[in-house]
C-alpha cells in the first residue's frame, strides 16, 4: 500500500511542532476515558473500577484491531499518574520494513538480504522464526564491529511507518522503533525514532572490510567530548556538532583524565570503526503490512540499510523482554507522591511465546504490590489460563459505522478538510470498523484536496483491489492464462503483495455470491495458510487462480 500521507516535513529541534502531532491518529487520540469513542460498556465498567485505584487488579483488553484498546490503556495511565504518567508508564511494541537490507553470514558465506528475503527463507507462519546457523552484522560491547549470532526473528503488522532521512539513503522503521545514537557517556544508546529530531546525529561505520556498504566517513559527535570539557577545561569549547577523529585524538591528548570512566569511553569510540551521521529529516507514510525485527543475544543491535545505521532490536514479546525489561521496572519499588504503583502496558500479548507468558505470570505475582499490568490482545483465548485468572478481562466490539463516520466527519472540520458522505462511508468499508486505519486512510486522502470517493481510491490503493477483482472474473470464466499474466503483473509490475492479493480475491469472491461459498471459503483459507508457511508466491496463486478456473466448470 505505502500512501505517503504527510511528506516533506522537516523537524527542528525545540520546534512546537512534534512529529506525533502531524499523525492524526496521535494528534486526536483521547486523552480521557470520556474521549473515547463507543466502548461505552467497557468505559462504564473501567470509570467504576478506577473510583478505588489502589484496588484496580491487572488488566486484559481484548478485541479487534483499531477499537481503541491501547487508546483506552493510556487514558488509565493519565488519569491514575497525573502528569507524570511517562515515568512510571512501560508500553511496548516495535520494527523495520521488510526492504530494509541486513548484511549476514550463513554457513559461512556473507551476503546482503533484505528483511523479506530472510522472512521468506525461515518463516513456516506464526510471528516469530529460530533461524539455525544464521549470523547479522552487530557491534559487541568493546564498540567492535563483527558478525553475532542470531536469536529469532519477529514480525508484526502496522498501519503507519517513519521514513529516517540522511546522506547516503533512508532507513523506514515504525515510530517505536530504536536506534542507536551517542550518548554523552560516549557509549551507544537507544532512542525511539518518535524522540528523533532533525539534526540528531546516528551511528554508521566507517570500514570498509565488508565491502558492501559506502564508507560512512571518520566523524563523529561531539556530544561526549563536550561533556569532558566541560568538566576539565571550561576554558575550550567545541561549537560543532561533528569532529573529525583525528581532532578528537588531540583533544584527548590535553586532557588530565578527571574522569578516567569517561575518558576510556570516548577514547574506545575515536579508536572504533563507528561514526557519525545526520539525521535530515523524517517523512511518514501509510503503510499496510509486516515489519520485522532481529533479536542478537549479547548486543540486541544490528546494521540495517543501504548505508547501513545501528539498530536496536526493539521486538519485546519474547521471553528476555520479560526477564529483562519487565522485570526491571517493576523492580523499582520506589514511586511518586500520590502513585499508586507502576503501569507496565504489553500490546500484543496474545503473540507473547508460551514461555514468556509463564514467566510474566511469576513476575504479576511478585510485583502486584507495586505494578499493575494491563495487556492488550486481539484474542484473549490465546493468553495462558494463570494470566487470564488475574485479570479483570474487557471485550471490545467493532466500532459502529455512524460512530467511525462522525468521528472522520469531526477531524475534516477541524482539519479544515472537504469531505462527502460518500467518502468517509467508503473508508469506514475499505477499514472494516478498525478506526486507526480508517483515520490514517483519511489522512491520506486529505492530501488530494478533498476526501471523496476518488481520493480515497487512490490513498487506500483500491485501484489495487478492483484490478484483482479483475483477475478473479477471468479465472472464473475459465480464462485461464489470461488471467494468471494479469496476476503476475499485479505482484512485479504495481508490487502488490501475495497477501493483499489473496484478501482481495476473497472479498470479491464473496461478493459474487456464487453458488458453492463453503468450497471456496475452503479454497482460500487453504492458499492463505500456504502464503503464511512461506510457499513460493507466483507458484501458489497460479494454482490458486487454476482452482478457480476448475470451480467455472
Amino acid at each position: 500500500m505505502g500512501n505517503l500521507f504527510v511528506s516533506g516535513f522537516s523537524f527542528q529541534k525545540g520546534s512546537e511542532l512534534e512529529l506525533r502531532e502531524l499523525m492524526w491518529i496521535e494528534k486526536y487520540r483521547p486523552k480521557t476515558l470520556d474521549e473515547v469513542i463507543d466502548q461505552e460498556h467497557v468505559v462504564s465498567r473501567l470509570k467504576k473500577l478506577l473510583e478505588t485505584p489502589e484496588e484496580m487488579p491487572h488488566l486484559l483488553f481484548a478485541g479487534p484491531p483499531g477499537t481503541g484498546k491501547t487508546t483506552v490503556a493510556l487514558c488509565i495511565a493519565r488519569q491514575l499518574l497525573g502528569e507524570r504518567w511517562g515515568d512510571y508508564t512501560l508500553e511496548m511494541n516495535a520494527s523495520v520494513t521488510p526492504d530494509t537490507p541486513i548484511l549476514v553470514r550463513e554457513e559461512g558465506r556473507i551476503g546482503l538480504k533484505s528483511m523479506e528475503e530472510l522472512a521468506r527463507a525461515y518463516f513456516k507462519g506464526g510471528k516469530y522464526a529460530y533461524p539455525r546457523g544464521l549470523e547479522v552484522l552487530s557491534v559487541d560491547k568493546s564498540l567492535r564491529i563483527r558478525f553475532m549470532p542470531v536469536r529469532n526473528i519477529s514480525r508484526h503488522r502496522v498501519g503507519v511507518i517513519s521514513k529516517l532521512k540522511f546522506k547516503g539513503g533512508c532507513v523506514k522503521t515504525t515510530l517505536d522503533h530504536s536506534v542507536m545514537v551517542i550518548g554523552e557517556d560516549g557509549m551507544p544508546k537507544a532512542v525511539r525514532v518518535s524522540q528523533l529530531a532533525e539534526g540528531d546525529k546516528l551511528i554508521t561505520f566507517s570500514s570498509k572490510r565488508f565491502g558492501y556498504w559506502s564508507d560512512g566517513g571518520e566523524l563523529i559527535t561531539t556530544s561526549p567530548l563536550s561533556r569532558l570539557l566541560r568538566m576539565e577545561r571550561p576554558d575550550l569549547s567545541l561549537n560543532k556538532d561533528v569532529i573529525s577523529k583525528e581532532e578528537a585524538r588531540l583533544l584527548l591528548g590535553e586532557l588530565d583524565r578527571s574522569d578516567p570512566s569517561l575518558h576510556a569511553n570516548v577514547e574506545r569510540l575515536v579508536g572504533s570503526e563507528l561514526s557519525s551521521i545526520t539525521l535530515r529529516g523524517i517523512e511518514l507514510e501509510g503503510y499496510e503490512g509486516y515489519v520485522y525485527d532481529i533479536s542478537v543475544p549479547g548486543s540486541e543491535v544490528f546494521w540495517g540499510g543501504e548505508l547501513p545505521i545501528l539498530l536496536h532490536n526493539s521486538d519485546e514479546r519474547g521471553i528476555d523482554m520479560v526477564r529483562e525489561r519487565v522485570k526491571t521496572f517493576a523492580r523499582y519499588l520506589n514511586v511518586g507522591e500520590g502513585i499508586p504503583f507502576r503501569i507496565i502496558i504489553l500490546d500484543e500479548a496474545d503473540e507473547m511465546t508460551s514461555q514468556a507468558q509463564t514467566a510474566l505470570r511469576r513476575i504479576m505475582e511478585e510485583s502486584s504490590r507495586i505494578c499493575r499490568f494491563i495487556l492488550i490482545a486481539n484474542y484473549s483465548s490465546s493468553i495462558i489460563e494463570p494470566i487470564q485468572s488475574r485479570c479483570a478481562i474487557f471485550r471490545f466490539s467493532r466500532i459502529k459505522e455512524e460512530d467511525v463516520i462522525r468521528h472522520l466527519r469531526s477531524i475534516c472540520k477541524k482539519e479544515g478538510i472537504e469531505c462527502t458522505d460518500e467518502g468517509l462511508k467508503l473508508i469506514y468499508e475499505t477499514s472494516g470498523g478498525d478506526l486507526r486505519q480508517a483515520i490514517n486512510i483519511l489522512q491520506a486522502s486529505s492530501t488530494f484536496g478533498k476526501v471523496d470517493e476518488d481520493s480515497v481510491v487512490k490513498a487506500a490503493g483500491l485501484a489495487g483491489k478492483e484490478k484483482v477483482g479483475e483477475v478473479v472474473r477471468l479465472a472464473l470464466k475459465g480464462r485461464f492464462t489470461e488471467a494468471r499474466n494479469r496476476m503476475i503483473e499485479l505482484l512485479r509490475v504495481y508490487g502488490l503483495s501475495e497477501t493483499d492479493f489473496i484478501k482481495y480475491a476473497a472479498e470479491e469472491l464473496f461478493k459474487l455470491k456464487l453458488k458453492n461459498e463453503d468450497r471456496i471459503a475452503k479454497l482460500v483459507a487453504e492458499y492463505d495458510y500456504r502464503l503464511t508457511v512461506g510457499a513460493h508466491p507466483d507458484i501458489q496463486l497460479t494454482a490458486f487462480l487454476a482452482e478457480l478456473a476448475n470451480l467455472s466448470k
